[in-house]
């Protein structure tokens, strides 16, 4: 699960924009090392509670679109630099 705030994708576990995305089987999204963190306490989803069975996968989706997202922001900012 992650949510769209501010122009950034966020987590639902800590609140703080993806780092390396990874989704479950059970299509929930994390960073990566929220996942493997969380995954040596607990071996079920944080969301759901579904076994995760350590299978965390590339979210490919998500990391586009937050690399869009950031491509977007450094474009912004070098136009905004240019009028000053």
């Amino acid at each position: 699960v992650w949510v769209w705030d501010s122009a950034i994708f966020e987590k639902v576990e800590c609140r703080q924009p993806f780092v390396d995305a990874v989704v479950t089987k059970c299509k929930h999204y994390f960073c990566e090392h929220c996942a493997l963190k969380h995954h040596a306490k607990n071996k079920k989803c944080f969301v759901c509670n579904k076994p995760t069975l350590g299978i965390f996968n590339t979210a490919h989706e998500i990391r586009k679109r937050i690399a869009a997202e950031e491509e977007g922001l450094e474009l912004y900012v070098d136009m905004v630099q240019g009028c000053l």
